[in-house]
């Protein structure tokens, strides 16, 4: 549907963009290893059923405000008490796809990084 130039997309199609962003979401993750398929939200799952190590909610939007879609994941994980922290996966048109996490969570994931690092550097030179 088009007004003055603009397309306006229709309840039914955005519904069907998000249901194909969930899937390509799944595929992505899958892609690096981990299993990931589309959550049947009637039931209450998440957007994406993974065990990837954290709560994924997955987004394709054109325009997104990424706040209140890290407090939508950020609710989600506390409301149902996910142990793990929450991220938004994210793309919009012919873009790539882009994550967003709370900062704490990015710099505990570096520390460990570099944790590791050190340890397996120390068991190389032993």
């Amino acid at each position: 549907m088009s007004f003055f130039g603009t397309n306006v997309m229709t309840g039914r199609g955005k519904k069907q963009k998000g249901k194909r962003g969930e899937r390509e979401a799944a595929e992505l993750i899958r892609s690096f290893g981990w299993q990931a398929r589309r959550g049947m939200s009637f039931l209450g799952e998440p957007d994406l059923v993974t065990d990837f190590p954290m709560h994924v909610e997955v987004k394709y939007q054109e325009r997104l405000n990424i706040f209140a879609a890290l407090e939508q994941a950020e609710n989600y994980v506390i409301d149902k008490g996910i142990p793990y922290p929450p991220c938004v996966l994210f793309r919009k048109n012919e873009g790539q796809w882009q994550i967003a996490i709370p900062a704490a969570v990015l710099f505990a994931l570096m520390k460990l990084m570099k944790t590791t690092e050190k340890v397996l550097e120390h068991e190389q030179t032993s």
